[in-house]
């Protein structure tokens, strides 16, 4: 019988916990830029920044940087393999 009563404490306690941690980080971002206070909410906001991307062709040109940056890291990898070492910075 303790045995059981022991553990719907432990029960309690444990939920009581997640409920308290989640409360104070809902608490924290309450009011901060990063909060949304929309009627409507912020999701439109996000969908029509995406939109106008698209239609602008920064997210193209977004795009085709990231790959070559992705290339760059790849072949400084690469030659990371052949050599042991990143080349140093010429100063």
């Amino acid at each position: 019988m303790s045995r059981l009563i022991t553990l719907a404490a432990s029960v309690v306690m444990a939920a009581a916990v997640l409920v308290t941690s989640g409360v104070m980080a809902t608490a924290q971002t309450v009011g901060t830029p990063n909060s949304c206070n929309k009627i409507n909410g912020c999701m439109w906001d996000s969908i029509y920044e995406n939109q106008m991307m698209m239609q602008s062709g920064l997210m193209t040109k977004a795009m085709e940087e990231a790959r070559a940056n992705k290339e760059a890291f790849e072949r400084l990898r690469e030659w990371e393999r052949t050599h042991g070492a990143a080349p140093g910075n010429p100063r």
